[in-house]
């Protein structure tokens, strides 16, 4: 059995598996909207949530010449997406 997180290739009855930890995902683009009130992330991967996601486990670090910011979000589609 491979853990979550975890790529495993190779090995038989007599050899060892090769694994190695999987990169995290990366957000490799933002655009905002005219109103400057949706932002939308572009990952590097696709992103599949899996029943035990919830908000709480997903972290946004913004920072600017503003510096903090304040923002709430949502994932759109969530049951499309699960």
């Amino acid at each position: 059995m491979i853990e979550k997180g975890w790529f495993c290739y190779g090995g038989d009855t007599t050899t060892r598996d090769i694994c190695k930890l999987l990169p995290r995902p990366k957000v490799v683009n933002i655009t905002v909207n005219a109103d400057n009130t949706i932002a939308t992330m572009y990952f590097n991967e696709s992103i599949i949530l899996d029943p035990e996601w919830n908000s709480t486990i997903f972290n946004v670090y913004i920072t600017g010449p503003k510096s903090p910011y304040s923002m709430s979000w949502e994932v759109l589609d969530v049951d499309f997406h699960k």
